[in-house]
């Protein structure tokens, strides 16, 4: 029962500052800068609970555009979280054909 209780965390860096400085709005969402932290915590026999956290990692600028990153970020954010979910849907059989 111990060996349920542990947890298995991670941190991804994606995307890439210097397009999203070049590109600026027009940076695809795939290329936006975002650390990802996952969690995953097993809560009982073949049941895991995954939390899934994004924010921006743009890094410092000398003028801040917020309303268009904001909605840049958004764009990525539901990307990611879509991918997330459908790769974690209950309904989901791996290795089937």
């Amino acid at each position: 029962m111990e060996e349920m209780q542990r947890e298995t965390n991670a941190q991804l860096l994606v995307g890439s500052r210097l397009a999203f400085r070049l590109l600026g709005f027009l940076t695809p969402d795939r290329m936006m800068p975002m650390k990802i932290n996952i969690e995953a915590v097993p809560v009982s026999s073949g049941i895991l609970r995954l939390t899934v956290r994004a924010s921006s990692d743009e890094g410092w600028y000398l003028i801040q555009v917020s309303g268009i990153a904001a909605r840049l970020y958004q764009r990525a954010f539901d990307r990611i979280f879509l991918s997330v979910e459908s790769a974690v849907s209950p309904f989901t059989v791996r290795g089937d054909s």
